[in-house]
């Protein structure tokens, strides 16, 4: 069974940054955050129980996902630099 540990950090990251959802959320952060809660997904199945995310798992999702588009790269990436930082605080 997966360690969701990742995900739930990626929830909360999302509040933390964006704050909640409305209906006047716009449609470019709702991507970024899909993106983030996909990311913590990824993380709770790749991360060893005892191991540590870092980068090394934004360029192992890349390769893994070859449909990113180019709007990903620009919008959600640096998003996902910044998801490691908080988890690893």
């Amino acid at each position: 069974m997966p360690n969701i540990k990742y995900l739930e950090k990626a929830k909360l990251f999302n509040v933390s940054f964006f704050g909640a959802v409305t209906a006047n959320t716009p449609e470019l952060e709702l991507y970024v955050r899909a993106a983030i809660i996909n990311f913590g997904e990824f993380l709770d199945h790749e991360v060893p129980v005892r191991g540590q995310s870092n980068e090394y798992y934004i360029q192992l999702y890349i390769k893994k996902s070859p449909q990113l588009s180019l709007d990903w790269f620009k919008y959600c990436a640096p998003k996902l630099v910044d998801l490691i930082n908080f988890i690893n605080k």
